[in-house]
């Protein structure tokens, strides 16, 4: 696999956590049984509150 021009070797036990904007690559010369999962999901931090309502605001980076 490449990952942002990295080769990379998988194997059955690796995960990998893609941030928005990397490019990834997977080269099927060998017959492999990878399976890839696409997950997606947006981060919302609570900004404020009163008895009524709660407000939340989207996160732009990934924190970690």
């Amino acid at each position: 696999m490449l990952l942002n021009g990295q080769m990379l070797q998988l194997s059955r036990k690796h995960a990998l956590l893609l941030l928005p904007g990397m490019k990834a690559v997977i080269n099927r010369i060998y017959p492999l049984n990878l399976k890839r999962y696409r997950v997606s999901f947006e981060l919302f931090r609570h900004s404020e509150s009163t008895n009524s309502y709660r407000r939340y605001e989207k996160e732009r980076s990934f924190p970690v």
